[in-house]
């Protein structure tokens, strides 16, 4: 997976962990943020510190974690700088910042963005989905610096699903790309 092949380490910050399925196990000290209380009780239960919480307004003092991650989370905010900004505050200097996005031109997220249109997915009924360019603009903008990238999820989404070890690389056509950036 992509979030372990970037090796976030420390005190981790997941802003918008869902469930934590993505992150458990990454580190002894996980916090994780959301808005939602029932999936953060899925998130306690495996070994994340759950805080009830909006991303755009973190409840933690400057520089407090290590590594900060946001995993497909700015598309389902309207106010993704917010986010950002908030992220670089609350990471220490030297630290890590990841976002993960399913980017919008891959043919992974054509395929989300037309259940959108369609009302096929509640879930994805209010997404807005990003460019990498976007994303990197964005990190950019807040004073991130981008060291590397991830990418995965090459394959069609009308394809079976398969495991597919993920690349140390910007790969534009990857349903799954994750942007490493260092706070300096």
């Amino acid at each position: 997976m992509c979030i372990r092949l970037l090796a976030p380490y420390g005190i981790i910050l997941d802003i918008g962990v869902g469930t934590g399925i993505l992150t458990s196990g990454l580190s002894n000290t996980i916090v994780g943020v959301d808005p939602a209380e029932n999936p953060l009780k899925i998130a306690s239960n495996r070994g994340i510190l759950p805080v009830n919480a909006y991303g755009e307004e973190l409840p933690f003092r400057d520089e407090a974690f290590d590594t900060v991650l946001i995993i497909v989370t700015l598309c389902f905010t309207d106010k993704p700088l917010n986010i950002l900004f908030e992220a670089y505050r609350v990471c220490k200097r030297g630290g890590k910042l990841i976002v993960c996005v399913v980017p919008r031109e891959s043919a992974w997220g054509r395929y989300y963005f037309l259940r959108k249109i369609r009302s096929e997915s509640v879930f994805y009924e209010y997404a807005r989905f990003y460019s990498v360019k976007e994303v990197e603009d964005m990190m950019r903008y807040v004073g991130l610096k981008i060291k590397r990238y991830c990418s995965t999820l090459t394959y069609d989404p009308s394809m079976p699903p398969y495991i597919e070890y993920p690349k140390l690389q910007k790969d534009e056509e990857a349903g799954f790309i994750c942007v490493e950036a260092i706070k300096e």
